[in-house]
């Protein structure tokens, strides 16, 4: 009987208190450090709106961290106390904390702005930071409060027939399959399907600007076998800002250039893969795209965009002799995609690689451009997936540009993980650099002076990108990168903080692109310049020509970058 009694009383440990009682005192002042922490140099700058995002979500989720701890806790039938005198004391002292957190926000923001050569700001709107972040904090608490007592009603119920531990463990899993699914199912399902059929409406209702090409070997003319209006904004914009003849003439005055060739295939192109890859390859045929000297196949990313700079800096090295070719496989920006419809995409690029590259590698060697591979971001990582190393080995092409990859990029974590000791991670070497270079905004550690083997890549990534240098560890380890000394685009402040360095991190991820040029995921003109002038080594070009057009490019005005 004592025994029972016993029972009895441990049960009403998971009693819930109501939705808006008071919040464990040590949890909150957990709380109060996270949320001080949030507000501390990251990657990239933040205005007052993401301050309070990363701030808030910290802020909770370490209290979450402390009350499931707590329950875990008390589900293991150990005692608890509490006390309302240090109850106040922790609400005091969390107060302090988050005053004394707001007071330099501004400072820790501006270190950020320094590194990344912006001008400071006055002020990062503490009491905006403050406030939101209060009302996220308590609304995502009283949702866990919302979630635990379903947990317990049903719980409860089924102790008539099951021990209360694992009735408890039932309910718990059996209800986050609940939330799971509705939330999963009805709204993130739902909401990808929206923003993906938006996406496309808004960009059919795009006017057409910009007039077909006339000459009969450009894409999308009258003789094209792609029409005009099915390429979607971004592959019309990519055909329409070639590289005129002004352009070739004031770098290279008195100098024999040609007007390159742009290929491009819009989902609309066609209704299947299949029948899209092979239009476009037709396409390729019809324009003489394999009479160049080089070919170049890019993957593009967001809803179809390829940066137009690093186009624009091919096409003058190469004097117009090249012919750059790309395909839609998206109208979603490259996050929703990956999020939502990451295969997608990379049987987009698997099928235009193969159909490519079949019909490259039956040319005669001597007779066939030679063929690059080209990606920014999410568009890398699709194009190292493109191809298996065993398809291409006996024939393989002559290399990759992949610019800003991302931190899931298959083969740039194998070559970072097997750098050469002495290298550090955001600039690493590779074996003897005759396979694969790392260069940054401030250079390379390669030996770029020893030759290139048959097969070259080259990444090109800034040490403050996100996009590349983001880890899913971070939340309870700090990412080998940490540990080394931050290049110039850091700021020397930045400190690893358990959970709060993965929100810091995954927020920059997203908002990588919101900075200016030679910062984050913002790559300069003078950044693909370097990158393929490097990679492809054209002749005709001496080093000290390259220094000048580099100097050009690198005292451009940021609002003409892009």
């Amino acid at each position: 009987m004592k025994h029972r009694k016993k029972q009895k009383k441990n049960t009403n440990y998971w009693k819930l208190p109501p939705l808006f009682a008071r919040l464990y005192s040590i949890g909150l002042i957990f709380a109060a450090i996270a949320f001080v922490y949030a507000l501390t140099p990251s990657l990239i700058p933040r205005d007052g709106v993401l301050q309070w995002v990363v701030a808030g979500v910290s802020a909770v989720a370490t209290y979450s961290l402390y009350a499931w701890g707590i329950g875990l806790w008390k589900w293991l039938w150990f005692p608890y106390y509490h006390s309302n005198i240090w109850a106040y004391i922790g609400y005091a002292l969390s107060a302090i904390i988050v005053i004394y957190g707001l007071s330099q926000a501004t400072d820790w923001q501006n270190s950020v702005y320094f590194s990344a050569w912006l001008d400071p700001v006055e002020s990062v709107r503490p009491y905006t930071i403050l406030f939101v972040s209060i009302w996220v904090f308590l609304w995502v608490v009283w949702v866990g409060r919302i979630f635990w007592k379903i947990v317990l009603l049903w719980a409860y119920k089924w102790e008539k027939v099951l021990p209360l531990r694992a009735s408890l463990i039932i309910s718990f899993f059996l209800v986050s399959y609940i939330f799971w699914s509705i939330g999963n199912g009805v709204f993130v399902q739902s909401f990808f399907a929206f923003i993906d059929r938006s996406s496309q409406q808004v960009d059919a209702l795009i006017p057409i600007t910009q007039e077909a090409p006339e000459n009969p070997l450009m894409t999308w003319s009258e003789s094209s076998l792609i029409a005009w209006n099915t390429l979607g904004s971004k592959g019309r914009d990519f055909i329409s800002w070639v590289t005129q003849a002004e352009e070739f003439e004031y770098f290279f005055p008195d100098e024999i250039f040609l007007e390159p060739l742009r290929v491009y295939a819009g989902l609309n192109s066609a209704e299947t893969l299949e029948e899209r890859a092979q239009l476009f390859l037709e396409e390729m045929i019809r324009v003489e795209a394999f009479s160049r000297s080089t070919l170049v196949l890019v993957t593009p990313t967001w809803t179809g965009w390829i940066d137009p700079k690093s186009i624009k800096t091919l096409e003058l090295l190469l004097r117009g002799d090249v012919a750059t070719v790309g395909v839609q496989y998206s109208y979603l920006p490259s996050w929703l995609t990956l999020l939502s419809d990451y295969e997608a995409g990379e049987e987009s690029a698997r099928k235009i690689f193969e159909v490519v590259y079949t019909y490259w590698s039956s040319l005669p060697s001597d007779e066939r451009p030679e063929l690059y591979l080209h990606g920014l971001s999410l568009g890398s990582r699709y194009s190292e997936n493109s191809s298996d190393v065993w398809d291409i080995i006996a024939d393989p092409y002559n290399g990759a540009l992949w610019v800003g990859p991302t931190y899931g990029n298959t083969l740039w974590n194998r070559f970072t993980r097997q750098r050469n000791e002495e290298s550090s991670y955001s600039s690493p070497t590779y074996w003897d650099d005759s396979l694969v270079r790392f260069f940054t905004q401030f250079g390379t550690s390669a030996d770029i002076s020893r030759d290139w083997g048959i097969f070259r890549i080259l990444y090109f990534q800034h040490p403050s990108d996100a996009v590349t240098f983001f880890s899913p560890q971070s939340f309870w380890r700090a990412p080998k990168w940490m540990s080394e000394e931050f290049p110039p685009d850091i700021s020397s402040e930045l400190r690893f903080i358990p959970v709060v360095t993965f929100f810091q991190l995954l927020t920059d991820n997203f908002t990588a692109t919101s900075t200016r040029a030679w910062h984050g995921h913002t790559y300069a003109t003078k950044d693909y310049f370097t990158a393929w002038y490097r990679l492809l080594e054209p002749t005709g070009i001496s080093e000290e020509r390259y220094l000048e057009i580099y100097d050009y490019f690198l005292n451009k005005k940021d609002n003409e970058e892009n």
